[in-house]
């Protein structure tokens, strides 16, 4: 599979994956253009500084591109709590939106599955 262009569809982007097609009777042979839509995810990512005594963490929170900031905040607070930092300020002044973009497959993955995905940056645990 080919992948061929990129087109406006609504509010999301759309890739065009083509296949050729190979049809043969009689020894003629007609080849069909064939193609196939798949959705892009689209992304917001949330860009997160949490100020410890001892360092600053960095990370993303990426979230689906029509999440509400909120939720993004909230799933910041969990991934904080998963790393031991639960008592860490986590508001959306630590928690800004910075852009919008297309989500790599992995990425895309994480979010369809937890709702989020966490890019540690700087000093964050391991």
């Amino acid at each position: 599979m080919l992948e061929f262009s990129q087109k406006a569809c609504g509010k999301e982007l759309c890739r065009l994956d083509w296949k050729d097609i190979f049809c043969g009777e009689n020894n003629n042979t007609d080849y069909i253009l064939m193609w196939q839509e798949t959705t892009i995810m689209q992304c917001a990512v949330y860009d997160t500084y949490v100020t410890k005594k001892d360092r600053v963490m960095h990370f993303d929170v990426i979230v689906q591109a029509d999440t509400p900031q909120e939720k993004a905040i909230e799933y910041g607070k969990k991934y904080l709590e998963s790393v031991g930092e639960g008592d860490q300020r986590m508001t959306q002044e630590e928690c800004q939106f910075c852009h919008i973009q297309e989500a790599p497959e992995k990425i895309e993955k994480e979010i369809a599955a937890k709702g989020h995905y966490i890019q540690q940056m700087e000093g964050c645990p391991a």
